[in-house]
């Protein structure tokens, strides 16, 4: 079953309820993601935090919507926290080419 975030797609065309609905839906995996720590008990297991993963990377360079982009950087770094994770994101070489245009980006 997918989730409905990963079966909504950005258009160029602007569409206050699909992007508002991506934002919200970004966001709330943002906050979850703060508290699922490898310290704690973790609120996530790998398979559904590499989901989140998937869903979010391309929102950084899919979308002219600053807010979302910021929302997209938050959750990968939750998602960060996590060995698994980190490896991931080195494996992912069109994550990194758009994590690098972010950070050369003003």
């Amino acid at each position: 079953m997918t989730s409905s975030l990963e079966r909504k797609k950005l258009t160029n065309q602007p569409d206050s309820i699909t992007d508002e609905f991506i934002i919200n839906a970004v966001s709330c995996a943002t906050n979850l993601l703060f508290f699922d720590s490898p310290g704690t008990k973790e609120v996530f297991d790998n398979k559904l935090r590499l989901r989140i993963f998937k869903a979010v990377r391309l929102f950084i360079l899919e979308t002219s919507n600053e807010e979302l982009q910021i929302e997209a950087v938050r959750v990968l770094s939750n998602l960060s926290r996590h060995v698994a994770m980190c490896e991931e994101f080195v494996n992912d070489k069109l994550f990194i080419e758009a994590l690098v245009l972010i950070l050369d980006h003003t």
